[in-house]
């Protein structure tokens, strides 16, 4: 007959199996985290991509409609709503993790027309001033590109 010790040494897991389950555990957890962030920043690409059409979309349905750019911008870097810079033709994120936020508004009237926002994974130009039709295209101009190297470019630049 077993006496009450024995008992107790038989049940549940000893030190050693509970380490290499840890472990094994450490090492799926190390291989995962790189993996999840690489797809984190393709899907934060993939938004400003689309971010950036909609904002080419704005702007060339604007210069089509009207024979010129009829629109601007205010851009907002970070999480700051104060002291933006019109964006006349620039840099709008420089792929630093800070989002920017742009406020899109009609020159005309001063209303705003849409507000889009940029993760700040990406490098992002877009260009909307002297917009000119030509045969190699039409202006506004726009580039991406990811911190993997993928880039895409809109516009009258654009082959």
């Amino acid at each position: 007959m077993k006496t009450n010790q024995e008992n107790k040494r038989t049940k549940g897991f000893t030190l050693a199996e509970l380490l290499i389950v840890v472990a094994i555990i450490a090492v799926l957890v190390a291989v995962a985290i790189p993996v999840f962030t690489a797809q984190l920043n393709k899907a934060k690409y993939a938004t400003d991509l689309a971010n950036l059409r909609s904002l080419m979309a704005i702007g060339t349905a604007d210069f089509l409609a009207n024979g010129k750019s009829t629109i601007d911008g205010v851009v907002y870097h970070g999480n700051s709503t104060e002291g933006g810079n019109q964006w006349g033709g620039s840099v709008l994120n420089n792929g630093d993790g800070v989002p920017t936020t742009i406020k899109i508004v009609d020159l005309e009237d001063g209303h705003e027309i849409e507000t889009i926002t940029f993760t700040g994974v990406s490098y992002i130009e877009y260009y909307d001033e002297n917009c000119t039709m030509d045969e190699s295209g039409f202006a506004p101009w726009g580039y991406i590109e990811s911190d993997y190297g993928e880039t895409h470019e809109f516009g009258n630049l654009s082959d």
